[in-house]
């Protein structure tokens, strides 16, 4: 069985942010691409596959909603998880049309298994 390497793009404008987010997502097995705002993400998003987009909610580049609606035009299936420090700010529709959200507060366990759920059991990372 071959083993594959989950694919995600986070999408952040803070540099810190990312850092954070390639350490943490990398050293739990993924493959990670990054991207500042729209113009990068449809970059990423035409050189290589994508399994997962880490959104911000909070981007001044950018707004995450057309992100979003962005990759879903291409990728209609693509599990998007919103990562912000301001969940409560979220739209509720916003809320329903991602896959999950997460604080940037919460533990980098959380962050990774809840990536993780977006792939189901039979998909998760190195399977």
């Amino acid at each position: 069985m071959t083993s594959h390497r989950r694919s995600i793009l986070c999408v952040d404008d803070e540099e810190r942010d990312l850092q954070l987010q390639r350490a943490t997502f990398e050293a739990a097995g993924f493959d990670v691409s990054v991207a500042r705002d729209l113009a990068q993400v449809n970059g990423v998003l035409e050189r290589r596959p994508v399994d997962a987009v880490v959104l911000d909610y909070r981007l001044i580049n950018a707004d995450p909603i057309h992100v979003a609606i962005s990759v879903r035009k291409r990728h209609p299936r693509m599990p998007i998880v919103i990562l912000s420090g301001f969940v409560e700010d979220i739209p509720e529709y916003f809320k329903r049309a991602v896959d999950a959200c997460m604080t940037k507060q919460e533990n980098a366990e959380h962050w990774v298994s809840t990536l993780h759920a977006q792939f189901g059991n039979q998909y998760g990372v190195g399977a």
